[in-house]
């Protein structure tokens, strides 16, 4: 899980 939650997070912070 924390991969999957690091990954999201890291996408939404760039895609925003």
């Amino acid at each position: 899980n924390f991969p999957l939650d690091l990954a999201a997070v890291e996408a939404i912070s760039i895609d925003g």
